[in-house]
């Protein structure tokens, strides 16, 4: 359950993730005076709120744990650089557990509507295949590695995956 400081934190949270939702999805993109404006804001509240040690502790374990997989996902060009930036900013502000949670969440939440759009689209063993070879390119040579179709590299907005997972998150821990 989550008492009166971080439920500040979380809503302060929730209220960035919606307003990076909503411009991912009018625009593609989630600006970086956003992002960068939230990990400043977020780990200050958490210092506040949590003192000095505390909240350092708290916002850095959280920003390195909600970094680590879209960082890798990022890399690997399957995450945009603001949805890696909007998860670390998730992870400061929600700390290490809750911004792992909220994560997983948005990352379940997102697959499923892949699936969904993929079945819809009538396209669901197409962007199967198309994932298998993601996964064989990842340890052929350059030379050898499949072209992938347009059913795996299309871009999705994550931004409003993200906005579900952290108030799935918060909205779990209220009661």
């Amino acid at each position: 359950m989550l008492t009166a400081p971080p439920v500040v934190l979380a809503l302060l949270v929730l209220a960035i993730t919606a307003v990076a939702a909503v411009s991912d999805l009018r625009t593609g993109l989630i600006p970086n005076t956003l992002t960068f404006g939230a990990l400043g804001v977020l780990f200050v509240a958490q210092l506040v709120f949590n003192g000095l040690q505390g909240g350092a502790i708290a916002a850095l374990t959280g920003l390195l744990f909600a970094s680590l997989i879209p960082l890798l996902l990022y890399i690997a060009r399957g995450l945009g650089g603001g949805d890696l930036k909007l998860m670390a900013a998730c992870g400061v502000g929600l700390g290490p557990l809750l911004g792992m949670e909220a994560q997983m969440i948005a990352f379940s939440v997102g697959c499923l509507y892949a699936v969904g759009k993929a079945i819809y689209s009538g396209m669901l063993w197409q962007t199967l295949r198309g994932t298998t070879f993601v996964l064989t390119n990842a340890i052929t040579p350059l030379g050898k590695r499949r072209d992938l179709p347009e059913s795996v590299t299309a871009p999705v907005r994550f931004a409003p995956f993200i906005f579900v997972g952290v108030l799935f998150t918060v909205l779990g821990h209220l009661t």
